[in-house]
């Protein structure tokens, strides 16, 4: 079966992009099928042996408009990525590319844009198209307005996510969950001898909550607790981190606590984090939204950090019993100050730890690749 992956125009295919990136490459090199990825710029470092579909045209075009982004960005207060974003528009220029080279697949699978089905679906093609949710459908779509004729079939990276797309569109096509995946790490045995390391991964945007991570390991700290929070991320995706208003508020508290407890670290690579994730005992992700699946907090896991996360969106789903899942109302941190207190011995962490590990060796990237494989048989 010849499958064609098709990333959004923003999505890079060389390290430096996001999680669609990374569980597209993760599950090409796993499936049964025969895999091209299409992505607007791949490196073959990368890509490895993977198959791989890229336009020098829309790279040239990229380029330039990346480079007009980084200068207009300062000019009006937003980020590079978000700049190239409104720069690059309706993403046909990308989507003129793929749809070239669409019909020798027999299936495409798109990856979260829905726009694009209509756009990259040949004329006369007998083969199907597979749209792929790892965000929100409405955060693309109008329910009122979109039609699905193009789209055979939709695959969701959560159950959370696949329940309220079934509220939001009443008339959406067959659909699945097929989870994202992590790797195996290798946890260390941490001692708490020299205090408990905390960290916090993703976004430096309000909806992740760095502001409520922040003020947590403080007040842990302020009723005596040998504790400390590291900060690893941007305030764009990728390696953007062109200071906004929110993250120099998150400087700025940090360095009146003065005593260096609040540690920022700014877009890492994925080994960099990696490595990170095993030497904290405490992953403290006080999103201020509901994720749609939660894949750091699971990453946090394989390396045998605790998870404390809210109970919404998918999080409960894949913490199960392998954290402390909080009721915490938007912008209360009390709810995750009490968990800290409670992860201050030992042979807590290190239980907690043990069952963190063991539940995320269920979301092995050779599991995710077999739910793809029976989704496309089904399809």
């Amino acid at each position: 079966m010849r499958v064609l992956e098709v990333l959004p125009a923003v999505e890079r295919f060389d390290g430096s992009g996001g999680a669609v990136a990374t569980w597209v490459r993760e599950v090409a090199t796993r499936t049964a099928s025969t895999i091209t990825v299409a992505a607007p710029v791949a490196t073959p470092l990368y890509a490895q042996h993977i198959s791989v579909f890229t336009s020098r045209s829309f790279i040239a075009y990229s380029t330039a408009l990346r480079a007009m982004a980084t200068a207009v960005a300062p000019l009006r207060g937003i980020t590079p990525a978000y700049a190239y974003r409104r720069l690059l528009g309706s993403d046909r220029s990308w989507t003129r590319k793929v749809k070239s080279i669409a019909a020798n697949a027999d299936i495409l699978h798109i990856h979260n844009r829905p726009q694009y089905a209509a756009q990259v679906r040949p004329a006369n093609w007998s083969g199907k198209v597979l749209l792929h949710m790892h965000n929100d459908l409405v955060e693309y779509i109008d329910p009122a307005k979109f039609s699905w004729s193009p789209v055979d079939g939709i695959v969701f990276c959560s159950e959370f996510l696949r329940q309220k797309a079934l509220r939001d569109f009443q008339d959406l096509p067959r659909s699945w969950v097929v989870h994202n995946g992590v790797s195996q790490n290798s946890p260390r045995q941490t001692s708490v001898a020299d205090g408990i390391r905390v960290a916090f991964a993703g976004r430096l945007i309000p909806e992740k909550g760095a502001h409520i991570a922040i003020e947590s390991v403080l007040q842990a700290a302020s009723e005596g607790a040998r504790i400390s929070l590291d900060i690893y991320g941007g305030t764009g995706s990728g390696t953007d981190n062109a200071q906004t208003p929110y993250s120099r508020e998150l400087i700025k508290i940090a360095e009146e606590d003065g005593r260096n407890r609040v540690r920022f670290h700014g877009p890492v690579p994925y080994s960099t984090l990696q490595n990170a994730l095993t030497r904290a005992h405490i992953f403290l992700y006080p999103a201020q939204w509901e994720e749609p699946f939660g894949m750091v907090a699971l990453e946090a896991m394989a390396a045998g950090a605790i998870p404390v996360v809210p109970r919404s969106g998918a999080l409960p789903h894949v913490i199960a019993e392998a954290g402390i899942v909080v009721d915490a109302k938007i912008g209360d941190a009390r709810p995750y100050i009490r968990a800290l207190r409670h992860l201050q011995e030992q042979e807590t962490i290190s239980r907690l730890s043990d069952l963190a590990v063991r539940r995320s060796s269920q979301f092995g990237w050779h599991r995710v690749a077999s739910q793809l494989d029976a989704v496309l048989r089904a399809l």
